[in-house]
């Protein structure tokens, strides 16, 4: 008999915070807004709170009572961007869920994920879309962790150690609760190192890859996962092991938005190790850990949005099983330390020439015209010259003949 814990077979209504930037209209045919780079620091931090109540009485294939569902986000960011092309990421987040229903009389925690990375990023000059990158992360749980006996019925249990063999067996009552783990438990550290890749960024997409060498660190501190057999009438829990893999990682991330008010967010994860400190019977494509992460959302007004999330993990050395989450929730969001807002600027958009435009007739420049020069109309055509009457002419003067002529004596010879 397999025996399944209620708090997997509630949905998890938790979502992070909106961590996606609202991008100005994309739209081709409208001036498009050029966001200048501010340097400096760009702190962020945003709460939201998720609710919901369902209260059922006398209605047939239901258990009488009310559900509650009560969930708490944090989501914070910290970006240092320099001139020379250094770039600090830090990334903090906090996602808390806790649930009750008709079949258990108290709240049980469904959902506990607490992560903080810190990246450094080098933008090569001339080519600042891409260049080498370090990242360190921690990925773990920041309160106990338990499961609750809601089959109504005494449960057995038998301990396993992490190679599969039985420590020791546990009898549980009915609404009785057993411990699965610690504070901060399992705790993963993860290093990489590699090369990363911006192809691009619109406002509906802005894709990001990573491609590197990494090391992941489990420490499971005395913690417990399922891994029930189903040809047995009990429930297997096994204890989970510490270990050290190193191997190559990739990952993908892309995030955008849709006409302002519909965000999106993707990522996936790979890890596939090729040392790893664990005694195990994997091998191969069997070790290959892997991460999916599905956001979308609708703003309803600026502090209420509607978002669905899907969640989907599988580390083979913590469990051979698929964790998988999801769920659609309201939310109600609130900025504590908003980002500082990046001035745009607005570029008009220059008319494109037609292609069979004949180019424009370009005539010289005339020469000043001068002052003395009489003003004429265009209009007003020329004056017509004619020529002299030889008629009308003025005669000449009569010679006089009384005026007798000058006299002209010779010259005298010279003196010898």
């Amino acid at each position: 008999m397999k025996y399944i814990p209620i708090v997997a077979l509630i949905i998890v209504a938790v979502l992070p915070a909106r961590a996606f930037g609202q991008g100005s209209d994309f739209l081709m045919d409208k001036p498009k807004k050029v966001e200048k780079k501010k340097y400096g620091w760009h702190p962020m931090l945003k709460t939201s709170g998720t609710v919901s109540w369902a209260n059922s009485k006398d209605v047939v294939g239901q258990t009488d009572g009310s559900t509650w569902n009560l969930g708490y986000i944090l989501t914070g960011q910290l970006i240092y961007l320099s001139k020379t092309g250094h770039e600090w990421k830090n990334d903090l987040g906090w996602q808390l869920n806790y649930v009750k229903t008709p079949l258990f009389d108290q709240f049980s925690k469904s959902l506990d994920n607490f992560e903080i990375s810190s990246a450094y990023l080098y933008h090569v000059p001339k080519i600042n879309w891409m260049g080498p990158y370090a990242q360190l992360g921690l990925k773990t749980s920041l309160l106990d962790g338990y499961m609750i006996n809601a089959t109504g019925a005494d449960l057995t249990i038998r301990y396993l150690d992490p190679k599969g063999n039985e420590l020791r067996q546990a009898t549980i009552v009915a609404q009785d609760s057993v411990d699965m783990t610690k504070a901060f438990a399992p705790t993963i550290i993860k290093q990489s190192l590699g090369a990363f890749v911006k192809p691009f960024e619109r406002p509906w997409a802005k894709p990001y890859i990573q491609l590197g060498g990494g090391a992941w660190e489990i420490y499971g501190r005395g913690g417990w996962t399922l891994a029930d057999d189903a040809a047995t009438p009990e429930l297997e829990i096994k204890e989970i092991e510490d270990t050290v893999q190193i191997g190559a990682e990739l990952n993908f991330a892309m995030t955008g938005t849709i006409k302002k008010d519909i965000n999106y967010g993707v990522k996936a994860n790979f890890m596939l190790p090729f040392y790893t400190t664990s005694d195990t019977a994997l091998s191969g494509m069997d070790l290959l850990n892997m991460d999916f992460e599905f956001k979308a959302g609708y703003k309803l007004s600026k502090f209420v949005s509607v978002e669905y999330s899907f969640k989907a993990v599988k580390i083979p050395l913590v469990s051979e099983k698929w964790q998988i989450q999801q769920g659609i929730v309201l939310s109600f969001n609130a900025t504590l330390i908003e980002a500082p807002k990046i001035p745009a600027k607005k570029i008009k958009m220059c008319p494109c020439e037609k292609v069979n435009a004949k180019p424009a007739e370009v005539k010289p420049a005339e020469p000043p015209k001068t002052t003395t020069e009489p003003k004429t109309d265009p209009a007003t055509p020329p004056a017509e010259v004619k020529p002299a009457d030889p008629a009308t002419a003025p005669a000449p003067a009569p010679a006089d003949d009384t005026t007798p002529p000058a006299e002209v004596k010779p010259e005298a010879p010279a003196n010898p």
